[in-house]
């Protein structure tokens, strides 16, 4: 099954389309993610579909979910069920579809204060070269983008992976402080001390 990461290559229209930067950025922000998920006790593939929901400027629908990271219909099901079960995602009707669309939790620090609660992190270093790399995408396909949408879709993409990054950081260097975090404080763009 092709992904949204072999879309470059393929022309096969999705609900979720994305320009050549915004699919690299969405990897390697899946890759990180993942990797970060399983060091707090959860399944990789929890990461990644909860990284692209909140990459997302859009709903997406379980066929999107599996199109864009190429796994079965039975593994994005059993995935999303355990994503609304955590609280971290939620479902959305559309009038026009008799689809469920799902997208994530926009407050990423409640979400992570509550996750906490349930599983420790590990405490280590989180490789963020992945977020780095996904940032320089960004910066590259807002300015060769043609169009308004692609450079907002971009903006919005490079903030939201700002905010896993200040997440991930914070979550590397002190995991005991995750649950006494005031998620209000880090919604304003207030420096997080490393």
């Amino acid at each position: 099954m092709k992904s949204l990461f072999d879309q470059e290559e393929s022309n096969t229209p999705t609900e979720l389309e994305f320009r050549p930067g915004n699919i690299k950025a969405i990897k390697n922000t899946c890759d990180v993610v993942g990797q970060v998920s399983e060091a707090w006790g959860f399944k990789r593939v929890l990461g990644a579909v909860w990284t692209l929901l909140y990459l997302s400027p859009q709903a997406a629908c379980a066929k999107d979910i599996c199109k864009a990271l190429g796994i079965s219909p039975a593994l994005v099901s059993i995935t999303l069920q355990d994503l609304l079960k955590q609280g971290v995602v939620s479902k959305k009707a559309n009038m026009n579809s008799r689809r469920d669309y799902f997208v994530s939790r926009q407050n990423l620090w409640g979400m992570v204060e509550k996750l906490s609660v349930k599983k420790t992190p590990k405490a280590g270093k989180w490789k963020l070269k992945g977020i780095e790399d996904a940032l320089n995408a960004l910066n590259k396909e807002s300015d060769m983008s043609p169009d308004l949408k692609s450079r907002r879709t971009c903006q919005f993409q490079k903030v939201r992976i700002e905010e896993i990054a200040n997440a991930l950081s914070t979550a590397g260097s002190r995991p005991s402080t995750l649950q006494t975090l005031d998620p209000r404080r880090y919604l304003w763009n207030v420096a997080v001390p490393h």
